[in-house]
């Protein structure tokens, strides 16, 4: 689902909006009521300079997938940041 590498007991994986949407999803189906987390946020692209051209892109993905999930139309204004 997402690309990653390791040596010995290191491990470095990355996720896309794509592929982190797909991972909330496949969570969701299995087990409804479950909370999520987002780490590392730092690492985000918050200035929306990579691919898609989107801050937040992979926050925002989750964001949507949930408000999808959860029938709600509004996004939600987090500590003033525009995802």
């Amino acid at each position: 689902m997402s690309s990653f590498r390791h040596k010995i007991k290191f491990w470095q994986s990355f996720d896309t909006d794509i592929t982190v949407t797909r991972k909330v999803d496949l969570i969701l189906d299995q087990a409804n009521k479950t909370c999520f987390a987002a780490y590392y946020v730092d690492y985000e692209d918050y200035y929306g300079m990579c691919q898609g051209k989107v801050a937040f892109p992979r926050l925002k993905a989750i964001r949507d997938l949930l408000n999808k999930r959860t029938n709600v139309d509004e996004d939600i204004d987090l500590f003033g940041h525009d995802f």
